[in-house]
């Protein structure tokens, strides 16, 4: 892939959110608006309490909604990977190699610092 393509590539599609999350995003300002003052994990505990709370039916909405999302993806993610190729995971990176990566670490945090 030239570097022009590269740099203009487009950002690959992001996977859908789960029934609990599209949820949450329906909820969160009115459990917020009830709870002023609240912290966020205890809106999280709250939010959670009502989905586990929350009957069958209304769960299956959301549910449904995510497989509706997840069917979109799965069209986005195809034009993605004729266009660009295979979307690369994200590697994961261990904390402490080795003691070599942390000090060229520490090295690049206090020339940051030192501007």
């Amino acid at each position: 892939m030239s570097l022009q393509k590269h740099i203009f590539q487009e950002a690959p599609p992001k996977k859908p959110l789960t029934a609990y999350f599209l949820f949450l995003g329906d909820e969160r300002q009115q459990i917020m608006k009830n709870n002023p003052g609240s912290r966020i994990s205890e809106i999280t505990q709250i939010a959670a309490r009502m989905w586990s709370e929350l009957d069958q039916k209304k769960k299956e909405e959301y549910q449904k909604r995510t497989e509706e999302l997840q069917k979109e993806y799965e069209v986005k993610k195809k034009e993605y990977e004729v266009k660009f190729g295979e979307i690369k995971k994200k590697s994961k990176k261990k904390k402490h190699q080795n003691n070599d990566d942390d000090q060229e670490y520490e090295k690049k945090i206090t020339k940051k610092v030192r501007k």
